[in-house]
């Protein structure tokens, strides 16, 4: 191992992570309102795909 020239390669990823929160219902006894959240990853094409969403 003496001798050897280590080289650094440091793979940097950027990502990006959209959440969108929707209200649904109208908070009315008939029709509760609920919160959804909706998320989303930008890929390499600049283009948001979904991934889940989460209800509240």
């Amino acid at each position: 191992m003496e001798g050897q020239k280590c080289k650094r390669i440091d793979k940097i990823e950027e990502r990006s992570l959209l959440v969108v929160t929707v209200e649904r219902g109208e908070g009315t006894k008939e029709s509760p309102s609920t919160l959804e959240e909706f998320y989303y990853e930008k890929d390499r094409n600049g283009d948001y795909q979904f991934l889940f969403c989460k209800k509240f």
